[in-house]
This record gives structure tokens, C-alpha cells and sequence, in this order.
């Protein structure tokens, strides 16, 4: 994915044009599936996150500043996909599943 354009980013902060927030979607849908994904999020929960965080982001926009650094939008989207993810596992009394086997799994149980 390229760099997060600067006029998207502007026009996320003084409208709520639909057309704008579809782009948005579009673009960035895809890369919070993946980050849940890596998370180990059931594909049936992938949905219902990626709006939670969508909707936060469409609420938070305006107080958005950007430094002007590469990444430093998607930093803040991972911040907030985080946040919302740790309310996700609470609500439900989870804590996120470590992959890789149950070496992984008897190690992280002794801590």
C-alpha cells in the first residue's frame, strides 16, 4: 500500500461526503482485515471490527494531527484497531490465543 495521501486525509477531517469515506473503506478495509487476521481473530468477528474501528476513526478524524512522518496515519489506525481489539477480547473474556504450537503454548502458560 502507498502512502496515505494527504488531500484523503483532509477531506476525512471536513466532511462526511459518503464518497469519501468509501475510498477510505477501500482502502484501509483491507489492511484492518489483515492486522486482525494476524491477531488470530475469527474470520466471522473480521467484519464487525474492522467498522468498530472504522467508526471510531470517523469520530476521532477530527482530532487527528499528522507529524508529517511516513506511517504516522496507520500508526494511529493500529492504535485505535489495538484499542478496540482489547475491548473486543474483554467483552468476551478472552485473551488472544498464541499460535504455533504447544511448545508456544506451555511457555506463555508459565508466565
Amino acid at each position: 500500500m502507498a502512502e496515505t495521501s494527504f488531500t484523503l486525509l483532509d477531506r476525512l477531517k471536513r466532511t462526511d461526503d459518503p464518497e469519501t469515506w468509501n475510498r477510505m473503506d477501500l482502502l484501509y478495509g483491507p489492511l484492518l482485515s489483515r492486522w486482525l487476521k494476524r491477531y488470530g481473530v475469527q474470520p466471522s468477528d473480521i467484519d464487525d471490527l474492522v467498522q468498530d474501528v472504522l467508526m471510531v476513526v470517523s469520530t476521532s478524524m477530527k482530532t487527528f494531527a499528522h507529524n508529517g512522518r511516513p506511517g504516522a496515519f496507520r500508526s494511529w489506525l493500529r492504535t485505535i484497531l489495538i484499542n478496540r481489539l482489547r475491548n473486543f477480547w474483554r467483552s468476551r473474556g478472552q485473551r488472544p490465543q498464541v499460535g504455533g504450537g504447544s511448545e508456544v503454548d506451555d511457555k506463555t502458560a508459565m508466565y
